[in-house]
């Protein structure tokens, strides 16, 4: 059967969900660590995904040594087994379609059998990777390609009942209405129900670092914002919005700026429903914030400068708007700080001070504190969830 199926019906639904059951396995078995090595090599080799950076990104990251890391990382202690939970459904984002492969990866390394929804949009948006899926499981060994299945839907609330009603655990993916609404197709009271909405990222940069560096140290520094900002029309949840200054960066904020628009215009102009959408963003929040300067070089990039933190909203357009701030200390970030905020990117603070601030940012409630460029790479840890150890089962072995 296809790897990518189309389930028309309940019925259909369910003879899948029974086909795929019987395709659990072992945690980390050594069929499903080559499956995805496979994948890897193809991703980094073909034509038509080789040029792409986020592909490069997730053929790299299921490269073996990656999966070896992953597999001693999650190495159950003395007493203790894993087990798959049995049948995984994920339902990821149209946004970013990579993350259907991620999470599928870390599903299937899990032992897992696994029905993955792929959307129309993001089937369109990157036919070479559901491709390259395809073409990897047709190839893998019966058993393991029945429990691995990508499948197109629309949303026919009988069929995602009947999905629901036979998974072990959901990852949901989406903002915070569709999330909502994937879960009121209720699982099984045993299932295990994961939920990834709306969240919001930042950026955080040391202001005396930034006037003392050089052209060259500016330069990737740049490049650092546009691997975070650039993807997904700045669309995806760890995609920074804010750019903070810890200090007052005075006029060198500029080259940031005007650096930032000249490498966002080289590679892609704003589509112009966006572009319409951004300016009358900008044009509202000039009037509902305390907005007290703009930068816009080259029409590529808006930064806001917001003078209180406090009145900051986080609804944002994507598309190269930014928020920017002038910090005097970490206080006012600390406050600003919400559980729904997943990432921050940061770049110039030596590593004590980091260090120190750290648990602070945490208990904010930040997940993710990486260096400015690292915001979109993916782990096993993801929004504060180890996926690895929520999709297995803990089995204690009690020695005689």
């Amino acid at each position: 059967m296809s790897a990518l199926e189309r389930l028309e019906s309940a019925e259909a639904a369910r003879r899948l969900l029974a086909e795929a059951r019987a395709g659990a396995g072992r945690p980390f078995a050594e069929d499903r660590r080559a499956l995805l090595a496979a994948l890897s090599r193809a991703l980094l080799t073909r034509p038509d995904t080789r040029r792409r950076g986020d592909l490069v990104a997730l053929g790299y990251w299921l490269r073996p040594a990656n999966l070896d890391r992953l597999r001693r990382n999650h190495a159950p202690g003395p007493g203790r087994l894993r087990a798959a939970r049995g049948l995984v459904l994920h339902l990821p984002p149209a946004n970013v379609p990579t993350l259907a492969v991620y999470g599928w990866a870390l599903a299937l390394l899990g032992g897992n059998a696994t029905v993955v929804r792929v959307s129309e949009r993001a089937l369109a948006a990157e036919p070479a990777l559901f491709a390259t899926v395809a073409e990897v499981l047709a190839a893998a060994p019966p058993v393991l390609r029945r429990g691995q299945r990508f499948v197109r839907t629309g949303h026919d609330p009988a069929v995602m009942a009947a999905l629901a009603a036979g998974a072990d655990a959901r990852l949901a993916w989406g903002g915070d209405a569709a999330v909502a609404e994937l879960r009121r197709h209720r699982l099984p009271p045993h299932a295990l129900d994961l939920g990834f909405p709306d969240r919001w990222s930042l950026s955080l940069l040391d202001a005396d670092a930034w006037r003392d560096a050089d052209a060259p140290t500016r330069e990737a520094v740049v490049e650092a914002l546009l691997r975070d900002a650039g993807p997904f029309d700045q669309r995806a949840c760890a995609s920074p919005r804010l750019v903070a200054w810890l200090g007052d960066p005075g006029e060198t904020a500029e080259a940031l700026w005007g650096g930032l628009a000249r490498r966002l215009a080289a590679e892609a102009p704003v589509p112009a429903g966006l572009a319409m959408e951004r300016l009358h963003f900008a044009y509202r929040a000039a009037l509902d914030a305390p907005i007290s300067r703009a930068h816009a070089p080259e029409g590529r990039v808006i930064a806001l400068r917001i003078d209180d933190l406090a009145r900051l909203s986080r609804d944002h357009p994507g598309g190269g708007l930014f928020f920017e701030a002038v910090l005097p200390d970490p206080e006012p970030l600390l406050r600003f700080l919400r559980p729904t905020d997943q990432a921050l990117g940061w770049w110039g603070p030596d590593a004590d001070a980091l260090a120190a601030l750290a648990p602070r940012l945490a208990d904010a409630g930040l997940d993710r504190i990486v260096r400015l460029g690292h915001a979109l790479d993916f782990d096993a840890a993801w929004d504060g969830v180890d996926l690895l150890d929520a999709l297995t089962r803990a089995v204690v072995v009690e020695a005689p």
